[in-house]
C-alpha cells in the first residue's frame, strides 16, 4: 500500500547582516513567520531588506515526519549559518540607540567614505533624536569609534572613516 504525499510549506526567516545570514527560524505559519519579522526588525532596529522571509516546500506524509523534516532543516541551517551573533546586540539598550542612530545617520550620507566634518553634518538631527544630550560632538565622535570597535566602521585615517 502507497502512502500519499503532500506538500508542506516552511517559512524561515533570515535575518542578513551585510550580505550573510547571521540568524534564522523556520515556521509553519507564514503568519509566525510574519509576526517574528516584525519583532526582530523593531527590536534591533533593523532596515527592511535586513529581514527576509523564504517560502520552501517540503513532502511530508504525517505531522510527525513534518516534525522531524523541520528539526532537521533547522539543524541544518544552524550548520550553514556562520555561528555568530549580530555586533550591535552586544551593546546595552541605551548605548545600543545612540550607536543605530549614528551609523543610520552616517548610511544616511549614501557614501562609502566620508569624513568626521560631514558626520558633524548630522549634528542637529542627531541632537533632535536625544534632546537631552548637550555635548552631541562628542558623542558622534564616541561612537564612530563603538562603531570602529565593532568592525562597522573602519578608520582610515586624519578624521577619514569607511562603511564595511
Amino acid at each position: 500500500m502507497t502512502r500519499k504525499l503532500r506538500s508542506v510549506d516552511v517559512y524561515t526567516v533570515v535575518e542578513v547582516w551585510r550580505g550573510m545570514a547571521s540568524s534564522a527560524k523556520t515556521f509553519l505559519r507564514l503568519s509566525g513567520a510574519q509576526r517574528y519579522m516584525r519583532r526582530a526588525r523593531q527590536s534591533a532596529n533593523l532596515l527592511e531588506d535586513d529581514v527576509q522571509i523564504f517560502r520552501s516546500s517540503i513532502r511530508s506524509s504525517d505531522w510527525e515526519r513534518r516534525r522531524k523534516t523541520k528539526r532537521e532543516e533547522r539543524a541544518a541551517l544552524k550548520a550553514f549559518l556562520p555561528n555568530r551573533s549580530h555586533p550591535l546586540r552586544t551593546l546595552r539598550q541605551k548605548q545600543r540607540g545612540w550607536t543605530l542612530d549614528v551609523l543610520n545617520a552616517v548610511r544616511s550620507l549614501r557614501k562609502p567614505e566620508f569624513t568626521l566634518p560631514e558626520a558633524y553634518s548630522l549634528e542637529r538631527s542627531l541632537a533632535q533624536l536625544h534632546p537631552a544630550n548637550r555635548h552631541v560632538r562628542d558623542k558622534i565622535r564616541q561612537q564612530l569609534q563603538v562603531l570602529r570597535d565593532l568592525n562597522l566602521l573602519e578608520f582610515i585615517g586624519r578624521g577619514k572613516y569607511r562603511l564595511r
